[in-house]
């Protein structure tokens, strides 16, 4: 399963590198200045929370009171309605480690009785460390990323990873131009 991941995370980082989204994430995150946008690529920044990131600009934003934002694609159609998005919600840590954060999270689904198995993965978001749990249940299959910066948990939740449903190649793209460009920022 690891050689799996690994082969498809260099294709992943290839492909992206051929698409110019790593080479300006990468330059972005040495000064954190926010990567520019590049063919079909938006950019988002978030004065208040203090990050910045990459989407795809067949993508809309939509930001809600509070700050969060939830970046969504038009509808795949039928029988399965609901398209690929991300939000990203930002809320005090509560002096929490990323590490007891995912356990929270994750506590509600894998107990003895579960019928749920979280994929749970260490990753990198904005240079900090940070947790993948992937195959979250829910209205849909979710993966959520969990960040903590500065004692603020970042979520990032990715809809639908359920690789059955035609909308699983819109939400992996825009996790893959999330999570190579995302940058932290000083936030107000």
């Amino acid at each position: 399963m690891k050689k799996l991941a690994a082969g498809l995370m260099l294709i992943v980082t290839l492909a992206l590198s051929a698409c110019g989204i790593l080479s300006n994430a990468s330059a972005a995150g040495r000064d954190g200045s926010c990567p520019a946008p590049s063919g079909d690529m938006e950019a988002y920044r978030s004065e208040e929370h203090g990050y910045c990131m990459l989407y795809p600009s067949s993508y809309t934003v939509t930001q809600f009171e509070g700050g969060n934002i939830r970046i969504e694609a038009e509808p795949v159609g039928f029988p399965h309605p609901l398209p690929p998005f991300a939000s990203v919600e930002v809320t005090d840590a509560a002096d929490r480690s990323v590490e007891q954060v995912a356990d929270e999270l994750t506590a509600d689904f894998q107990g003895p009785a579960a019928d749920f198995i979280i994929e749970r993965e260490p990753a990198t978001l904005g240079g900090e460390q940070a947790i993948v749990l992937d195959q979250m249940p829910g209205q849909d299959l979710s993966r959520q990323v969990i960040a903590v910066h500065e004692g603020r948990l970042y979520r990032l939740t990715f809809v639908t990873a359920d690789e059955t449903l035609p909308e699983y190649e819109g939400m992996q793209e825009i996790y893959d131009a999330v999570m190579a460009s995302f940058t932290f920022t000083p936030a107000e």
